[in-house]
């Protein structure tokens, strides 16, 4: 998924990145699902801020990375090879 391309689905019952996030360290038991969701992000995180030239564009790849930790369902997070 390329950030140019950023189609973020959310709904009511959505969990987002940042939601297991905060389970997690609230000490919630996440589901094999949940974890890989969380892995698979934090993989797709580091490649396209490897991935950055110059500061400008690093501010914004990194606005929209925290937008799609905040918005998209942790679903769209469980195919790591449809993120690259």
């Amino acid at each position: 998924m390329l950030l140019q391309e950023l189609d973020i689905r959310t709904s009511e019952d959505s969990l987002s990145i940042n939601d297991l996030r905060e389970l997690y360290f609230n000490g919630e038991k996440l589901s094999n699902e949940q974890q890989l969701a969380l892995t698979n992000f934090d993989k797709f995180r580091l490649l396209q801020l490897e991935k950055v030239k110059d500061e400008p564009e690093f501010h914004q790849v990194y606005f929209k990375i925290q937008a799609m930790a905040n918005l998209a369902d942790f679903r769209d997070f469980l195919d790591f090879n449809s993120l690259i």
